[in-house]
């Protein structure tokens, strides 16, 4: 037996030494430290239409313009957003990847499928803030009780909560790109099936819970698309691209849509209902365009074999 045959063994195991997380046990302390911090971030923001729309049917302040509570609203996730680019600057490098990690690499805008993307990311936040934020509003225009229009918030949490394990296990399973795009479309198409002709509690509940569960497609789906698209190095890079485009949307979505709110209709939501479905649907257009331009870049010959076939003829 030869020495590279004796020592063959030993390598393995130290491969596989190395290959096991670096933290060990201690990585689920982590988990739990962020389970901890989601609990009192994303659901005080994801409460906040319960907030809203009680500051807006009430006289608590008398000289606030609902449009100034909708813009509270938006700087809870603007302000986040923010600062995330600041958060992957500060912290410390994966040594095994060496990510670039540069808070704004604007020279991954040269890339078509990142532009695609963070239009998709741009335009859907309109219809994310519309729905999450308004539904609480919503219910008491239709006539519901103030409990009821808590329980319609409530049920729409839990949808997430159902919803978003289920969409990254299917990601994985099929392709982050069609799942996004379809998940983007059907909540968009639910908005127009579900929500506009919506008038009772049982019809507002089952929409909550249904939409609920997609719409937030892109956070669901943001991390493993940023790494389709750019790859591990400049995950963290076009992360910070994504969040800094967001800040704009959801800013001014639930502003824009109290804004149609106060414009003469029969029904208060009419309009606010069409900008959601309408911004989740379009959205979904660049999601398609995006899923173009991936095939392309997978199956190089295809392209050749098309031109080969138009210069021929």
């Amino acid at each position: 037996m030869t020495q590279e045959e004796t020592t063959f063994p030993e390598a393995l195991d130290q491969a596989e030494a190395d290959s096991e997380p670096p933290d060990g046990g201690y990585g689920w302390v982590i988990v739990g430290s962020c389970f901890i911090l989601n609990a009192f971030t994303w659901g005080l923001t994801a409460s906040f239409g319960v907030y809203l729309s009680k500051y807006i049917s009430s006289e608590d302040f008398p000289s606030t313009r609902p449009l100034e509570f909708g813009l509270i609203g938006g700087l809870n996730f603007s302000c986040a957003m923010l600062l995330a680019p600041l958060a992957t600057y500060l912290t410390r490098r994966n040594h095994h990847i060496n990510p670039t990690q540069l808070a704004l690499d604007v020279s991954l805008l040269r890339d078509r499928a990142v532009i695609l993307l963070l239009l998709w990311a741009f335009v859907s936040m309109f219809g994310y803030i519309a729905l999450l934020f308004s539904l609480s509003d919503f219910a008491l225009s239709i006539g519901l009780s103030d409990k009821q229009a808590t329980d319609i918030v409530g049920c729409l949490n839990l949808g997430t909560a159902i919803g978003r394990p289920i969409t990254g296990i299917a990601g994985d399973r099929v392709s982050s790109v069609v799942m996004a795009g379809c998940l983007t479309f059907l909540c968009g198409l639910l908005c127009f099936i579900l929500w506009l002709p919506a008038n009772s509690f049982g019809l507002t509940i089952f929409f909550s819970i249904l939409c609920g569960a997609i719409l937030g497609v892109f956070w669901m789906t943001i991390g493993p698309l940023s790494a389709e698209v750019a790859g591990l190095k400049n995950l963290q890079s076009l992360l910070s691209l994504a969040w800094a485009t967001i800040i704009i949307p959801t800013s001014c979505a639930e502003v824009i849509t109290l804004q149609l709110r106060e414009l003469s209709t029969p029904r208060a939501y009419l309009y606010p209902q069409i900008f959601a479905g309408i911004s989740y649907i379009v959205s979904s257009g660049f999601m398609i365009g995006l899923w173009k331009v991936l095939r392309q870049r997978t199956n190089p010959s295809r392209n050749i074999g098309a031109e080969s076939s138009l210069t021929e003829l």
